[in-house]
């Protein structure tokens, strides 16, 4: 990563519209929770939308709602790839010859633009408008950006010259809109020489030029030193092809992903680095100005740029918040930088990696390796890696080992990077097999929890395999480039052009052939990772081969074009593989939860909105590509276009009464009729914490435990505890929660509906851990001996913790532990409060927790010699959780929880959803009481309960929260 000067060049024209006193950048509105209003919804390009009506409880109800016919006179080809945006309930929908608008709720045809020049790819874009022009479509037809009245469907000719900017250089995506700024990129030949891949700005409103970003540096400007021997003259490629860049409203920074550079797998005309190819540019949204830049690949050879922009989101490591982003390309890498600085959040490394024997060409001698995540696709292979016949089947096996035979028997492979030699006629073959072929990550790109730091991506197996060439006069190399000058270029024994796959025939049962990989399985996975830690957080297959047996197809697929989405209902939405279906996982742990069959596959990135109607949708393209119908002409009916999924209108209704079971079996009535309805709170009081809600000197906190230690339990915790006895609270006729008082708080005693239920807490995240102990602090440690002995007890042993303290570690009759603190100067009865020890899985993400969403008083951490442990503690008053990392998961026979008083817990519901946290029990009343509670779980599923009393703000938080 280098920072440096400006990169841009301001167009007289761009500088005439900034300096004429209508300043082109407005405050951005975020987009209203229901709406979807640019290709990945937001401008960190996050795919999360804040709807939770569908959700992991109710996903499998959900059904086709209905679907658009978008081409019902046949044939032809619609862009599959398509992405409707969703805003106010309308959708506004590119069908390659035409944009519609359709109401979200029906899918009824609202208005209808040909387009006559070119083709709408991908999507459109939504620009609000500034108060005196109406909000406006943005589409690029390749050769002009055009503007449509948002309304009508009209041509808005107040935009450029008639409603159109023309293009010197085509783009094939829709603009990125920041503020009234749209950013284009360009769509460039493959040719060496050729016309420049320079990103490029307009006004909104206008259609005048703002700025041009020189993605090849030019003399003088910062990068240039990274072309030797004139290899930036005329160069092409280096573009931003991709459909759509992200940008950061606090900062002003538009994030470029440009691509490598002309030609793709030859550079002996272009050596050194040359930058900025395959990097992420930051530039200035006003004025183009370079920030930084982190470059990927060096002097790319094998195509591999970056199809997805980067995604934005905040990073928690070592007690800090870091502005983040996350990029992955082609090669299967992700590079998780501070989107402020480029700087490597987890580390990255630069490795020394082979090189190849073509003359002339300039083999960079390292390339950067992240430190964290590791490789999402494999990117080595050897022998070991071929597929067997319990994969697939004994003659597909003999295929793939008469494939590798035909190429002298092995493989060249170095890991990631591994170059391709040169091979001339007659002489031996020399075969590289570089790995993950056409996969990684591509264009599907990704989804983000931003508010836990989640990424997931979709990403591909397989291996390219071949040689260079040198350039046969005619040769059909493809890609356009026929009449290229180029010296050298791909090539295998499948001819000239594409590297071939590594794969062969496989015969079904029925007698259809179809090509599979020569690698085990898994061909297809979707990954969550955790940007926080940089680990993967889960991983399964994706997509099934049904040309194999039953009990062999989850294989995993090549899912190369779609991509996901993540909602606050604890769902990921994905198409992208080509068996047809259309996928629910649960966020949390990867499992899939609903899957829809469809005529064709859906290879686009998926959108949820919700309709005029209240409803929450998820909208898909579902199209020609791959397997599907076709009609006489053998081309594709194109009997489905967008198809729209909803739950059953009753399942879907909001505020609808019912019956709600606590996890102890308790029966509360259903209070979403109090929830915050979508848009009625501002993100910035969405992401607040709670703590100023806290209407309590203390939290509460509560155990459960079995039925049949009641007794045991309450002489324990107000005899040998010498807790407070307070009226237990009667929850049903069989139901009792036992009331003890510490300071101002309690700790409440619940026993199971069933005598002898275990709580377990090993589901957990990442194998889970939870409250582990109490710890509770006396003046006197022969007055707690002599109540333990009085009550019938094994009296306590007490030791030096090194600190004045002296402590003893004890379990109630329920098994759970407790440490006994003996403290000069603290109250008796335990009056000082009451600690709790939470074993933690992943410690930065459970402070962050507590931290940001309960808003608790973040403590200097402690190492506790008698625990063995270090204490990270975090208070509230009289109460303080300290968390420590887990030795495992351990069973806590009676798990327990902590309460927290406050003044409005339908806040706490609010909150919880927009980041996503795991709900245990929705918002409820408790009937015979005036008590409202919501029930979420902290990252290792602790309960965490808000509790209101009385009417919303009823009950004031304390002087001084």
């Amino acid at each position: 990563m280098r920072r440096g000067r400006s990169l841009t060049l301001t167009l007289a024209l761009g500088a005439t519209v900034l300096a004429s006193g209508a300043p082109v950048l407005s405050s951005e509105t975020p987009p209203a929770p229901g709406d979807w209003p640019r290709y990945a919804r937001d401008l960190g390009g996050t795919r999360f939308s804040p709807l939770d009506q569908i959700n992991a409880g109710n996903v499998a109800g959900l059904d086709i709602a209905w679907s658009f016919t978008a081409r019902p006179q046949g044939g032809g080809t619609l862009v599959s790839s398509a992405t409707p945006i969703a805003v106010g309930g309308v959708l506004y929908y590119p069908l390659g010859d035409a944009v519609v608008a359709l109401d979200g709720a029906s899918g009824k045809e609202l208005w209808r633009f040909a387009v006559t020049d070119g083709v709408v790819r991908r999507a459109v874009s939504y620009w609000a408008g500034d108060g005196t022009i109406a909000p406006r479509i943005f589409f690029s037809s390749g050769s002009a950006i055009m503007a449509l009245n948002a309304a009508t469907g009209q041509l808005d000719t107040s935009f450029g010259a008639g409603g159109k900017v023309a293009l010197a250089v085509p783009y094939n995506g829709p603009p990125t809109v920041f503020r009234n700024v749209l950013v284009i990129g360009a769509n460039t030949s493959e040719d060496p020489i050729g016309a420049s891949g320079n990103s490029r700005a307009y006004d909104a409103r206008t259609g005048a030029k703002i700025w041009e970003f020189n993605t090849v540096p030019q003399p003088g400007e910062t990068g240039h030193e990274s072309w030797l021997n004139d290899g930036w003259k005329g160069r092409s490629g280096t573009n931003v092809w991709v459909w759509y860049m992200t940008a950061d409203e606090k900062t002003g920074t538009i994030y470029m992903p440009v691509g490598g550079p002309s030609p793709n797998y030859y550079g002996g005309d272009r050596p050194g680095s040359n930058l900025f190819g395959n990097s992420i540019v930051a530039v200035d949204a006003e004025t183009g100005k370079y920030k930084w830049h982190f470059q990927t690949i060096h002097h790319d050879l094998w195509d591999w740029d970056m199809p997805p922009p980067p995604v934005l989101f905040d990073v928690h490591k070592d007690g800090k918040t870091i502005p983040a982003l996350a990029e992955t390309g082609k090669n299967g890498f992700m590079y998780i930088l501070n989107r402020e600085t480029g700087e490597p959040i987890h580390g990255v490394v630069e490795r020394p990696v082979a090189a190849g024997n073509v003359p002339g060409e300039y083999y960079s001698p390292t390339q950067p390796f992240p430190v964290k995540p590791q490789q999402l696709s494999r990117g080595h292979w050897d022998p070991e890696d071929m597929v067997t016949a319990q994969d697939t089947s004994a003659d597909h096996v003999a295929a793939c080992e008469a494939l590798l035979d035909s190429y002298g028997g092995t493989f060249f492979n170095a890991g990631s990077f591994t170059p391709f030699f040169l091979h001339e006629e007659g002489q031996p073959v020399i075969a590289s097999i570089n790995m993950p072929h056409n996969g990684g990550a591509n264009w599907g790109g990704y989804a983000a929890d931003p508010a836990r730091g989640v990424v997931y991506i979709n990403t591909s197996e397989g291996g390219s395999i071949g040689w260079i060439e040198k350039r046969k006069p005619g040769g059909d190399y493809g890609r356009g480039t026929t009449t290229s000058n180029q010296l050298y270029d791909r090539g295998s024994l499948s001819g000239p052009g594409a590297y071939a796959s590594f794969s062969a025939n496989y015969t079904a049962a029925d007698g259809t052939v179809t090509q599979l990989p020569c690698i085990k399985p898994p061909w297809g996975r979707l990954t969550a990772v955790d940007a926080n830690t940089g680990e993967i957080a889960w991983q399964t297959r994706l997509g099934i081969t049904e040309a194999l047996p039953k009990d062999k197809q989850d294989t995993g697929t090549m899912n190369t074009f779609g991509g996901p989405i993540v909602t606050a209902g604890g769902l990921v939405f994905i198409g992208a593989t080509g068996d047809r279906r259309f996928r629910a996982f649960d966020a949390a742990s990867g499992k899939e939860l609903w899957e829809k069959q469809m005529t064709y596959s859906a290879q686009a990135v998926p959108i949820t909105y919700q309709g005029k109607d209240g409803r929450q949708y998820v909208a898909v393209t579902a199209a020609n590509f791959g397997a599907g119908p076709r009609g006489p002409d053998g081309k594709p009916l194109n009997q489905e276009g967008l198809v729209v999924f909803a739950l059953p209108k009753t399942a879907a209704a909001p505020g609808t009464a019912g019956v709600i079971t606590t996890p102890e079996g308790a029966k509360m009535d259903d209070a979403s009729s109090l929830a915050y309805k979508p848009g009625q709170l501002t993100e910035e009081q969405l992401m607040s914490p709670m703590r100023p809600f806290f209407a309590q000197h203390s939290m509460n906190v509560f155990r459960r435990y079995p039925r049949e230690d009641t007794a045991a339990m309450v002489k324990f915790y107000t005899e040998a505890l010498a807790l407070k006895s307070l009226n237990p609270i009667q929850l049903t006729a069989t139901q009792q929660m036992i009331l003890t008082g510490v300071g101002s708080g309690q700790i409440k005693l619940s026993a199971g509906q069933q005598g002898n239920r275990k709580y377990d807490l090993t589901g957990g995240y990442k194998g889970g851990s939870g409250i582990r102990m109490w710890m509770l602090t006396y003046p006197n440690e022969s007055a707690v001996v002599q109540r333990f002995v009085e009550a019938g007890f094994t009296p306590p042993v007490f030791a030096s913790r090194g600190d004045g303290t002296r402590a003893a570690l004890v379990k109630d009759p329920g098994g759970f532990d407790i440490l006994l603190v003996i403290k000069k100067g603290a109250k008796d009865g335990s009056n000082d409060g009451v600690g709790v020890g939470i074993g933690v899985s992943d410690v930065e993400r459970s402070r962050a927790f507590y931290r940001e969403f309960v808003g608790l008083d973040e403590l200097p951490p402690i190492k506790d010699k008698l625990l063995g442990l270090t204490l990270y503690p975090y208070r509230h008053e009289e109460t303080t959780l300290y968390l420590f990392k887990a030795a495992g998961p351990g069973v806590d026979n009676g798990s327990a929880g902590i309460q927290y008083v406050v003044s409005d817990a339908a806040m706490a519901e609010a909150k919880g959803k927009r980041r996503n946290l795991a709900i245990e029990t929705p918002l409820n009343k408790l009937a015979g009481f005036s008590l409202t509670t919501i029930w979420l779980n902290d990252p290792d599923g602790v309960t965490n309960y808000f509790a209101q009393v009385g009417a919303k703000g009823a009950a004031k938080p304390p002087a001084g929260n």
